[in-house]
């Protein structure tokens, strides 16, 4: 009887340390905070729009995709660029909140001209944890190309 509690306890034991594994790994993810999201008639589009066009279903399963990778990661594919200050060529108004603070825009491409647009926060750029999701961007109105 001792042998088969000491094989439960080992499994227990090890199950703990895949746990542990598992946990420190996700803390390597990007996550996204939406707590400075922002839309008006000038400046992006609002969730209910994205909706109404049946592209919010995209949106949710690219946050699922990049939720799996770190941010190294997603500057390596492309995915995530970023721009450091407010790009100057923006057709979105700055929100008053965030005007004139230390924030490291950036952008992530979703499908084809879409975007979402937020920031790092300086101390977090680097370990790139919290994604700040400012905007929607459905047209690539945040930062224009030359060809746009």
């Amino acid at each position: 009887m001792s042998q088969k509690l000491n094989k439960t306890k080992a499994r227990y034991i090890e199950s703990l340390s895949d746990k542990a594994t598992l946990l420190k790994d996700c803390t390597k993810n990007i996550v996204f905070n939406f707590k400075f999201f922002y839309s008006s008639k000038s400046s992006g589009q609002t969730f209910e729009e994205w909706e109404k066009d049946k592209i919010l279903a995209d949106l949710n399963n690219k946050l699922k995709n990049f939720s799996s990778k770190t941010v190294d990661e997603l500057k390596a594919d492309g995915t995530l660029e970023i721009y450091g200050s407010y790009p100057k060529g923006s057709r979105f108004a700055c929100p008053a909140v965030l005007s004139g603070t230390e924030a490291v825009w950036c952008r992530l491409r979703l499908t084809g001209r879409r975007r979402l647009i937020g920031f790092f926060s300086p101390d977090e750029v680097k370990q790139g944890k919290t994604f700040y999701v400012v905007f929607l961007d459905k047209n690539h109105d945040f930062a224009p190309s030359s060809k746009d």
